[in-house]
């Protein structure tokens, strides 16, 4: 069992900005990647970079929700992306989004 000291930090505004920090640079990963894929092509896939742009969205309301303190919100969109958007998130962020969720109702 978690010490309240423990859950403390985990709840503190620099914790938050940590963790939102951290699906930050995943993003930026994420989007520097599809243009490599999709974009740097003799023929660009479209439809696949709108398709990234669209996760890429989806992943910074996520970001938002815990930077403004909305754990829980962004918890809930977090479950509602496809797995593989899904898997963009470390696994750190995720389990604290989890325990933050479970520890709100």
């Amino acid at each position: 069992m978690k010490t309240k000291f423990i859950t403390e930090i985990e709840n503190s505004q620099e914790y938050r900005t940590h963790m939102a920090q951290l699906i930050r640079d995943e993003l930026i990963v994420y989007i520097q990647e599809g243009a490599k894929t999709w974009l740097d092509r003799s023929e660009p896939d479209l439809d696949m970079w709108d398709t990234i742009l669209k996760d890429a969205e989806d992943l910074r309301i996520v970001h938002t929700r815990i930077d403004r303190d909305e754990v829980y919100f962004a918890f809930k969109k977090a479950c509602d992306l496809d797995t593989a958007v899904r898997d963009v998130i470390p696994t750190k962020v995720w389990n604290w989004m989890s325990n933050v969720h479970a520890a709100s109702k």
